[in-house]
């Protein structure tokens, strides 16, 4: 019973910024802004805390699609929000309910050449789903960090990265069952790895602004949290 509970278990659906894009740490330019609109797919590896074995553990599944800004306020240091919608299906526990997902944090660039940086972040996320009559709902806090390596920006149309992330503190309390049974879960493996590819197009008004742009990309994780995320973001 209590595998099949913990498969009903939900931790945050994003954690780290969608694409280090560079805005803003150029020599000499200006702060600049990110809006994002987001969807993808992720799993997460858990284990009852209260628990020992294999039988421990369980595998979580979130749809996501939601929306982040990014604002690069001066060099080194900006800023990341992200709220999402979640849905939410395991068919062993028995537990199929909706929820949100929000966070941010602070993030930052080290630039080491023109075209290659290391951008690090850290933030909070919280995710809550619930059915209707709130008989059967999970809550998550987590506090999660990591850095990338990029090569490119978005001035020159590309932009790649690859880095780890970490999840050093999280509290995941989940009531399912019809509300029989309340578990705390943990991550089974806290570590991650994070890479992913954004293509940008040329400035949008020509040489009137040479900062309005389009991109699109995919990011992924790896470990803790497995996922794929396609994005489309509007820069200035």
């Amino acid at each position: 019973m209590l595998l099949l509970a913990a498969l009903a278990a939900s931790e945050t659906a994003r954690a780290a910024p969608l694409a280090p894009t560079g805005l803003g740490t150029a020599p000499h330019s200006t702060p600049g802004v990110e809006v994002s609109a987001y969807t993808g797919v992720e799993r997460a590896w858990l284990r009852e805390s209260a628990c020992s074995g294999a039988a421990c553990d369980a595998l979580r599944v979130d749809l996501v699609t939601g929306a982040e800004v990014g604002v690069a306020l001066a060099r080194p240091v900006g800023l990341y929000a992200h709220a999402a919608y979640v849905s939410e299906e395991m068919d062993a526990a028995l537990y199929a309910a909706p929820g949100y997902a929000a966070g941010g944090g602070l993030r930052f660039t080290l630039p080491l050449r023109p075209l290659l940086a290391v951008h690090a972040w850290a933030g909070v996320e919280h995710q809550l789903t619930a059915t209707e009559d709130l008989s059967e709902r999970v809550s998550s806090w987590a506090v999660d960090g990591g850095a990338t390596l990029r090569g490119g920006d978005a001035a020159n149309g590309f932009v790649g990265w690859i880095g780890l992330g970490v999840v050093p503190w999280s509290s995941t309390p989940a009531v399912v069952l019809d509300g029989d049974v309340t578990l705390a879960l943990d991550a089974r493996i806290p570590v991650e790895g994070v890479a992913g590819v954004m293509l940008v197009s040329e400035p949008l008004f020509g040489p009137w602004n040479d900062r309005t742009r389009l991109g699109a990309g995919v990011s992924a994780s790896a470990g803790y949290r497995t996922g794929v995320t396609g994005f489309v973001s509007v820069l200035h």
